[in-house]
């Protein structure tokens, strides 16, 4: 487990710190906000954060335009805040909850292989829902949350779901199935999103 330990440390340390970037090319209006990122099979694929369409767009890393898009006609975009994959799916974190009252959080799941290479870019998707087994309280309290989510890695066999607190400035840890279903979810980790742990301090993840 120290890899997926090490992996955590970095995606925590991506999430709090300021990090220097260098503009490489504009992108176009269209992609208002943009939210995940991922390099797959050489092609960047993001998508706009919530309200937006229900779209992946693969964006030419040259010019920055659009080179495709493709709507998961079944997957509303409430609030999309990330997306990653593995050998066979593409997830699409519907998990943004500024307010703490969201009460359909879900990650939707599609095929690799329906999103490179639909004949008609467009895709559907399964649907795995969730909840946070320790939420008790759906009161709005908009960015005084500690169920705000961010971030969704896959490793083996589940994802990984990492929360942006508001109200105590950590991050705490859910593992999800991939598979589609109904489930409640019991925190395993939590950590300080302040800037002053080390990268080699090690999560309590059960292998």
């Amino acid at each position: 487990m120290k890899t997926l330990a090490l992996l955590i440390s970095l995606t925590s340390f991506l999430i709090t710190s300021a990090q220097q970037v260098d503009l490489v090319v504009p992108l176009q209006d269209s992609l208002i906000e943009t939210s995940g990122l991922i390099l797959l099979n050489d092609r960047l694929i993001t998508h706009n954060d919530s309200g937006g369409e229900p779209a992946l767009f693969e964006i030419d890393s040259v010019s920055g335009g659009i080179s495709r898009k493709v709507i998961i006609d079944n997957a509303p975009n409430l609030d999309w805040e990330d997306l990653c994959y593995d050998d066979t799916y593409v997830y699409v974190a519907d998990f943004g909850n500024n307010s703490g009252s969201i009460t359909n959080l879900r990650v939707y799941r599609v095929l690799i292989s329906d999103s490179l290479s639909t004949s008609n870019d467009t895709i559907s998707a399964d649907t795995i829902h969730f909840d946070y087994a320790d939420q008790t309280d759906f009161t709005p309290t908009t960015l005084a949350t500690n169920y705000d989510a961010e971030v969704l890695i896959a490793w083996n066999d589940s994802l990984y779901i990492f929360t942006k607190n508001w109200g105590n400035q950590w991050t705490n840890i859910y593992a999800l199935p991939k598979t589609p279903g109904n489930y409640s979810l019991p925190r395993i980790d939590s950590r300080s999103l302040q800037k002053n742990f080390s990268l080699g301090q090690h999560l309590n993840l059960a292998s």
